[in-house]
């Protein structure tokens, strides 16, 4: 590991978003599993990252990957990366586009039965190319962690990239 940083204009997002996958899950197998990638396409990005920032990010353990002080300290950076690469892509999608791919939907149980599957065929309808993982469980996902795409709640949702609409009948 270099004693100081590279230049940091060398960091790349692929790099951050690994960090991120590894930070989360633990292990590379894991958090590779989860980025559609080998574990040691993980190992080098992590590698990488590590040498353009001039630290290590993990102890490597025999229970996994231990985030150390400095992973700790660059996560809150690397998650505001990662909003903003959702910005933009959410940005440049424009309207224009077919929407299309894997949509992940958090709904409580209750209103995913009463409400969310009664108005899915109308969605399918008009949007085929569409895939919805649909999440019925009162367990929160954090939309900032990507944990889902879309979430419908009862309550006002904290976190500074998210967009919120509100409906009342």
């Amino acid at each position: 590991m270099p004693a100081k940083p590279q230049d940091l204009g060398d960091t790349r997002w692929d790099d951050v978003r690994v960090f991120l996958a590894v930070h989360r899950h633990g292990s590379l197998g894991q958090a590779g599993a989860r980025l559609g990638l080998d574990t040691s396409t993980v190992s080098r990005r992590l590698t990488a990252l590590e040498a353009s920032l001039g630290a290590r990010l993990f102890d490597r353990t025999r229970d996994g990957l231990v985030p150390t002080r400095v992973a700790e300290l660059v996560l809150p950076a690397a998650e505001a990366m990662e909003a903003a690469h959702r910005r933009l892509a959410r940005d440049a999608s424009g309207a224009e586009a077919d929407a299309e791919g894997v949509v992940r939907l958090s709904v409580a149980p209750g209103f995913a039965d009463s409400f969310v599957t009664r108005r899915l065929p109308r969605l399918r309808a008009r949007h085929p190319r569409i895939r919805i993982e649909l999440d019925a469980s009162v367990r929160v996902l954090d939309l900032t962690r990507h944990e889902a795409d879309l979430a419908l709640r009862s309550i006002r949702p904290e976190g500074a990239d998210l967009v919120v609409s509100e409906r009342r009948s």
